[in-house]
């Protein structure tokens, strides 16, 4: 392989496999006006086929722009309604334009949402296996929001069945459920 441009081709393509098959980030333990991020949740699907799991909900993508502590969602008379993440108990109802947010204190509100408008609204989520995943919420039948995950010493959000960080190696604290 002596031309110049099948080695660059040949570069290019081995840094795009090694990239993309790169493990992702960790998500970090932060807060913004008060509100945390990213939060455990069980997702349970409309096709029953795909089991209900159990991942990190990093943010909320609508369109190009992403949020990582609120959900942005139209309410009555077309208002847009900013929906802290992290005072969620539950997302359900979910069909093609809209939602019901059970809040933390047990009260309810529908909302709009896009649909499949600009791609949708995509949960972004982080599973135990490092992997990263955008899911269009309209495949979600329920998304059960738990609690703010442990963290590590470097501030990296931990799953629950995690004993030690895989990131630093260190022992972890044991689950608080009442957090």
């Amino acid at each position: 392989m002596k031309n110049p441009l099948q080695c660059a081709l040949l570069a290019v393509v081995v840094a795009a496999l090694v990239v993309g098959l790169a493990p992702a980030d960790p998500p970090k333990v932060e807060s913004e006006k008060n509100h945390w991020s990213p939060l455990l949740a069980e997702i349970t699907f409309k096709d029953r086929k795909v089991k209900p799991a159990q991942v990190m909900i990093c943010g909320i993508q609508l369109g190009a722009t992403y949020y990582s502590h609120a959900y942005v969602l139209t309410g009555d008379g077309d208002g847009k309604v900013r929906v802290w993440l992290d005072t969620i108990g539950a997302i359900n109802n979910i069909d093609d334009r809209r939602l019901t947010v059970v809040f933390k204190d047990g009260r309810k509100r529908d909302f709009r949402h896009s649909g499949d408008f600009i791609g949708g609204d995509l949960l972004r989520v982080y599973h135990p296996n490092d992997a990263t995943e955008k899911i269009p919420l309209v495949k979600l039948q329920e998304v059960r929001f738990l609690r703010t995950p442990r963290m590590d010493r470097e501030k990296q959000a931990m799953f629950d069945h995690w004993r030690y960080s895989p990131f630093t190696g260190e022992k972890l604290p044991p689950v608080d459920p009442e957090k």
